[in-house]
């Protein structure tokens, strides 16, 4: 699933990052700045020189930006406000369709700018490389505070890290195994004779979950998960 969600990021924004910059280099490059200032003025927006010359680089800025991933939290509200301007000025009076001069172009682009901001750029960017450094550190940061309170740690997944004092119940069957039977070897011989064998140990707890890693406390520690929820585990 995580893949999944990190390639559809992926694809989604590289293709919006190359549409918005198309966009862009057709005002810088086809219509020029001067050309698409006066188209701003006939359309009543303020400051038309400004407004022009802000967007045609901005467009070309925030296409680079999401095409690499990089800072994609802040160009998409920037980019939902933008084209909320485009929508006022140029397209709300033309209807829905593109072909009719209509707002269905800008809406889209809007509505992807707003997804990519709340979702983030996903694993195959240039944010993640930054980010995902400060984020296994909160991880571990959480799971150590767990354990110097004694509480286990439900994970993301539904995984659980039990503290050393909270050992599975077998385990605990089995460390007692030793000490029952030591009773019945002080038994006279014909006693033991009757006595059925020890039974065998059985065989240690897997751990909850494959990407578990036990360390030497006794703690299990899901490494690849982010912590949840915290609990005082049922002393067994």
């Amino acid at each position: 699933m995580t893949t999944l969600k990190d390639l559809s990021l992926l694809i989604g924004r590289v293709l919006l990052g190359v549409i918005l910059f198309a966009h862009g280099w057709q005002k810088f490059n086809d219509w020029t700045i001067s050309g698409t200032t006066d188209a701003f003025r006939d359309m009543g927006v303020p400051s038309p020189e400004l407004a022009a010359t802000f967007a045609t680089y901005f467009e070309m800025i925030a296409g680079a930006l999401l095409i690499l991933g990089l800072l994609v939290r802040f160009v998409g509200p920037i980019l939902a406000i933008q084209m909320a301007g485009a929508y006022w000025y140029a397209h709300r009076d033309a209807g829905i369709f593109a072909s009719d001069g209509g707002w269905e172009v800008v809406a889209l682009i809007a509505a992807g700018g707003l997804l990519i901001a709340g979702a983030g750029a996903g694993r195959f960017s240039i944010d993640h490389l930054f980010v995902a450094p400060f984020k296994a550190r909160r991880r571990q940061k959480k799971v150590e505070e767990a354990r110097e309170k004694g509480l286990a740690v439900q994970h993301a997944d539904g995984t659980v890290s039990y503290p050393a004092d909270a050992a599975p119940v077998n385990n605990t069957q089995n460390a007692a195994a030793p000490a029952a039977a030591a009773p019945a070897a002080a038994a006279p011989a014909a006693a033991t004779q009757q006595q059925p064998a020890p039974a065998q140990s059985e065989p240690a707890a897997q751990p909850l979950n494959r990407n578990d890693v036990a360390n030497n406390e006794g703690h299990t520690v899901i490494a690849d998960q982010e912590p949840t929820n915290t609990f005082k585990p049922e002393q067994r």
